[in-house]
């Protein structure tokens, strides 16, 4: 998968939801979503509720995906492909941290990344792997 943003973030203060925002130039197909996050270091700050919006502008943004988190160690990934595999094809990526563990008032999020579609060999490359 290639890598479309690679954004590292440590705390939110304040009233939730947290809303964590990303604009790309232009739209762009997004596979996964995976959030780095440590509930051993972190404890209450730790995100329980969390969910993916996308969209192309403030106005038309919708919730693709939620998940709730236990005790999360390390790695959370949210796959944003429909059931025949296909992205969601979005300008705007937004993390809503909804509750935090233990009533926590403050979020910590230690790194996001969104994937998008692992790239595709061409048709030549193919063919010629196929001669060998």
């Amino acid at each position: 998968m290639r890598i479309l943003t690679n954004l590292v973030c440590d705390r939110s203060d304040g009233f939730q939801p947290h809303y964590l925002t990303i604009q790309f130039p232009s739209r762009c197909r997004i596979a996964v979503v995976a959030l780095f996050i440590r509930f051993s270091q972190d404890q209450s700050y730790t995100p329980h509720k969390v969910s993916i919006n996308v969209g192309t502008t403030w106005n038309d943004v919708e919730e693709v995906k939620s998940l709730e988190m236990e005790t999360p160690e390390g790695w959370q990934y949210l796959d944003l492909r429909n059931a025949d595999g296909d992205c969601v094809f979005a300008s705007m990526l937004q993390l809503v941290v909804h509750s935090n563990h233990h009533q926590g008032r403050d979020s910590h999020v230690r790194c996001l990344k969104a994937f998008g579609p692992a790239p595709q060999r061409s048709h030549a490359l193919r063919n010629r792997s196929l001669l060998r």
